[in-house]
């Protein structure tokens, strides 16, 4: 057993301009993310109070619509009627899609904590990460998983007890494709992880951007995409490269159906590949489509920033689209021959399945989430710092842009990070490892 230290990681770099919108758009959040990942910083989210239903939206559950949103509120909605049944409060705002197990719905917020509540909205257990949580919460054997946005991924038991934690380099914000005892999930630090149920590492698969994709698990193969514009084809034993395909746009949703790949980018299209990585067709809008589409009897349902949900058939023909009153990024509903979906207009909407409005649900507040700018100009005083950390770890050579050491499983470091703006000058340290 050996001992190594992590000191703070080195870094020369003029700040860039970074421009963005303070209305509160998936796009221009990720613009903001990007470039301050690429100046040197932890991605963050700095999103202020509104009604806005974002990438929270949704889950279905005995016909009764679970989601949380930038109200600082989960929602149980009546699938039927519209109607609420009950709200539950949190002290932030809330992106993180729920999960339900065994009558427990589970879900984060940005205050910090994994929520796990009954099915009449009472408080069961909350267990604080103490970090914004963002990503889809999955349960699997008996255990919750969630990434946030320390770079940690998590495992919690079903009654809220860390079983065990794993640290990468940057913010996680999607959660792990779940195969036979193996996860596979993505970090902003540019790598691709697999780690067994029992938080040992696999493998890793190094990207050339940021990822920020639920990778696709399918007959021993991983679907993902990258912002360095590739989807690509991993072996699931080994990590291995099977193909890649460019295509004309950051990749931000990956969903597999009848052997075709439906792809959103950061552009004005989806498209559809083969699993040999071929395109086949593209579907063109007016804004970008963020989330994964969603498949049901043969139609594709996804959202845009056009304000659009549209409805496509497997060959890329539309037969409806819908338009809300504002941008939508969340991945659909389709249930009892209905489809549901929340837009940034602070509304969730029930259409039929030839696109007709049968309801909304407006959130407690009507006006849009910001951009909170207090808190990101609050963020330029402090710097970004990785603290000396002690691993005790043994086994094969692990690296990361910050650190280099020899271990199995790193997962038991924590990385903390603080952030800044003024760059220029920053004082690049060595990073060191010994033993």
């Amino acid at each position: 057993m050996s001992k190594y230290y992590f000191q703070e990681e080195c870094l020369t770099s003029e700040q860039p301009e970074i421009g963005f919108g303070n209305e509160f758009g998936e796009l221009e959040i990720v613009g903001y993310l990007v470039a301050v990942a690429r100046s040197g910083f932890a991605p963050v989210w700095a999103i202020k109070t509104g009604g806005t239903v974002n990438n929270s939206f949704g889950v279905m559950h005995k016909g009764i619509i679970y989601f949380g949103a930038c109200d600082h509120l989960f929602y149980a909605v009546d699938a039927a009627t519209g109607q609420k049944i009950w709200d539950f409060k949190t002290d932030d705002v809330i992106l993180s899609k729920p999960c339900i197990a065994k009558d427990t719905i589970y879900f984060g917020s940005f205050d910090g904590n994994l929520y796990a509540i009954d099915l009449k909205g009472s408080l069961k257990w909350k267990y604080p990460v103490r970090s914004k949580i963002s990503c889809t919460i999955k349960h699997a054997g008996g255990r919750l998983f969630l990434g946030a946005e320390d770079g940690k991924f998590y495992c919690i038991s079903l009654d809220g007890k860390l079983i065990w934690h794993f640290a990468t380099m940057d913010s996680i914000v999607e959660n792990a494709a779940i195969g036979d005892n193996i996860l596979v999930f993505t970090s902003w630090d540019k790598n691709v992880y697999a780690l067994d149920f029992d938080g040992n590492i696999v493998w890793k698969f190094r990207a050339k951007a940021e990822l920020n994709v639920e990778p696709v698990i399918d007959n021993g193969v991983v679907y993902l995409g990258s912002a360095d514009k590739n989807m690509y084809a991993l072996d699931l034993k080994t990590g291995g490269e099977i193909w890649r395909t460019s295509l004309d746009g950051a990749v931000r949703g990956v969903t597999l159906a009848k052997e075709t790949l439906l792809v959103t980018v950061y552009a004005d299209k989806i498209h559809a590949l083969d699993t040999d990585g071929k395109v086949i067709w593209a579907f063109k809008t007016k804004g970008y489509s963020v989330s994964p589409p969603i498949v049901s009897d043969d139609v594709i349902y996804f959202t845009s920033t056009d304000k659009n949900i549209y409805a496509l058939d497997m060959d890329g023909n539309m037969k409806w689209k819908f338009p809300a009153k504002a941008l939508s990024v969340a991945q659909p509903i389709v249930w009892d021959g209905k489809v549901y979906f929340g837009s940034y207009d602070c509304n969730v909407y029930c259409l039929d399945l030839d696109g007709k409005l049968l309801w909304r649900f407006q959130t407690s507040r009507s006006d849009v989430s910001k951009i909170d700018l207090d808190e990101y100009q609050g963020r330029k005083q402090k710097k970004f710092i990785l603290k000396p950390q002690v691993v005790n770890a043994e086994g094969e050579s692990y690296k990361t842009e910050h650190c280099t050491a020899e271990g199995g499983n790193l997962g038991q470091y924590t990385v903390e990070t603080g952030y800044t703006t003024n760059m220029a000058k920053y004082k690049k340290g060595v990073g060191k490892y010994g033993g």
